[in-house]
């Protein structure tokens, strides 16, 4: 029996029919992580300045820059981000979140939504005098 040099022609297609499904799995998993990864970090950046807003801020003029701010870089147009501004005697707060959604292929392992938060506080006991009256104010109450 012998063997003929045109009889390994279906070989590189069926090899392409295998591999290629898993490549494009693993490329469009690197754009899916990536986009996550990408919002989280955005969240975090706007959390910091969020805090530094609230600081010298109204908290409503805090959370519209904050709000700006992400929307005008996010990796998805529209996606929404829920932003929540709190100041305080003792502390100031910010906390974002928002639901990032997945490509369909990848529902089965994350779910519809990944559930993304991010939270920055910022205390008033950095600063000597009022993180003292803080600190005694919240003894005798």
């Amino acid at each position: 029996m012998s063997l003929r040099a045109g009889s390994e022609n279906g070989q590189a297609l069926v090899e392409m029919a295998i591999v290629l499904p898993l490549l494009l799995f693993v490329i469009f998993a690197m754009i899916q992580f990536g986009a996550i990864v990408h919002t989280k970090i955005l969240m975090a950046m706007a959390a910091r300045q969020g805090i530094r807003l609230v600081a010298s801020r109204t908290a409503g003029e805090a959370v519209s820059q904050v709000e700006n701010f992400l929307n005008s870089n996010s990796a998805l147009p529209g996606l929404h981000y829920e932003v929540v501004c709190r100041r305080t005697l003792s502390m100031d707060r910010v906390v974002i979140s928002c639901d990032f959604p997945v490509m369909p292929m990848f529902q089965h392992l994350l779910g519809e939504k990944v559930a993304l938060r991010e939270e920055m506080k910022s205390d008033a006991y950095g600063v000597p005098l009022l993180g003292t009256l803080v600190d005694l104010f919240s003894r005798w109450g």
